[in-house]
């Protein structure tokens, strides 16, 4: 990495390149993380902003198996049961397991 790619703050687009200099993508770019671009498109014209991240979510979301509200509604009790159980049991050195949330 040069000093130039350095000095750009984190989170900086950039235009991604092939060795041969051909656009590769746009990317978000680090120079901090140990992997330093993050390719958001392959179009590296592609405006990124607001719209592009939404339209992702929105794209995830639908893929996205639908849970039903009761399968959610038990996770969400086994949970506070695993916590209260850990609270009761913090004393010791191993905790009592957590069961399935009733029926």
């Amino acid at each position: 990495m040069d000093v130039a790619a350095k000095a750009l703050p984190p989170g900086t687009l950039v235009t991604m390149r092939r060795a041969d200099d051909t656009p590769l993508g746009v990317a978000m770019f680090n120079p901090h993380s140990l992997v330093a671009a993050r390719l958001l498109d392959r179009d590296a014209g592609r405006a990124i902003g607001r719209r592009f991240f939404a339209r992702r979510l929105e794209r995830a979301l639908r893929q996205r198996p639908e849970r039903p509200r009761v399968q959610e509604r038990q996770a969400a009790e086994n949970a506070q049961l695993c916590s209260n159980r850990l609270e009761v049991q913090s004393g010791t050195s191993t905790p009592a397991p957590c069961s399935r949330a009733r029926s």
